[in-house]
């Protein structure tokens, strides 16, 4: 496959990370026909945004999501890729969407026909999807993806290039299940790892506000946690019902090795 940017190989390791560690992966083909188009443009009106592809698209994303919502109180993974006809005067959303409640998920579409299959070859899906991005750049296309996806792509990609046991990269690290996660372990030294799969991973943190946050998963759903918390649960003994206050002790918040932190109770 030919990347124009690092934005399409960034896209075909999202979807390759997604379709080969998820399951009821559905291959989604949706239409916004002319007469849908106007009465979303009306609407756009009303609240003054402008009445582009983008808005318009967006706007009719988020009305079927909404109505898939109320029926099973969360919106389905997905990514997709809207371009415009101008054979038709349609505007065509592609892409893929988790979920066994497929035909709900049709019937929920109500501005133009819809179609929906189990994608059964992901390499095929990934290749299409990418090439389909790939032709349309010069359209400035539209990628809609819901929060998280393919996140920990990446951190998965790194570890097949390593090709590194933990062991071997961290030899006098000594890992603690983290008590309320499943598959998840945090060193003295603030290193976390996932278990979740054949080989364990070294997970990703980032720093935001000078903290250090990583995300985990519990049934497919992502979730942020600031590592100083992970720790203080793991080895302060640090209950979920308590008040207390994590201090750094050097005052650097990046600094969350066992040593450097302690619990100080609310008042």
């Amino acid at each position: 496959m030919q990347y124009l940017d690092k934005t399409s190989r960034d896209l075909e390791l999202r979807l390759n990370y997604e379709l080969n560690n998820f399951k009821n992966a559905n291959f989604i083909s949706l239409e916004i026909n002319k007469q849908n188009q106007d009465y979303l443009k009306m609407l756009l009106l009303v609240k003054s945004k402008e009445e582009n592809l983008q808005n318009i698209t967006s706007l009719a994303l988020k009305r079927y999501f909404e109505r898939y919502r109320k029926k099973f109180k969360k919106y389905p993974k997905h990514c997709f890729i809207a371009t415009y006809s101008y054979s038709t005067k349609s505007i065509y959303i592609h892409g893929v969407a988790f979920t066994p409640n497929k035909q709900k998920l049709k019937d929920s579409w109500s501005f133009g026909s819809a179609d929906i299959k189990p994608i059964k070859t992901p390499d095929y899906f990934t290749n299409y999807f990418v090439n389909k991005y790939n032709q349309s750049k010069h359209n400035k296309i539209n990628l809609y993806t819901s929060k998280y996806f393919g996140s920990d792509a990446q951190q998965s990609e790194t570890a097949k290039i390593i090709k590194t046991k933990i062991i071997d990269l961290y030899p006098n690290e000594q890992f603690k299940q983290i008590p309320f996660s499943n598959g998840y372990f945090i060193s003295k030294n603030s290193v976390i790892i996932s278990k979740k799969r054949k080989n364990p991973v070294v997970l990703k943190t980032r720093t935001y506000n000078k903290n250090v946050y990583v995300t985990l998963y519990k049934n497919s759903k992502p979730k942020s946690y600031k590592v100083a918390y992970l720790m203080a649960r793991t080895y302060l003994k640090l209950s979920r019902n308590e008040y207390y206050k994590i201090i750094h002790l050097n005052d650097k918040k990046f600094d969350n090795r066992l040593t450097n932190i302690k619990l100080q109770k609310v008042a």
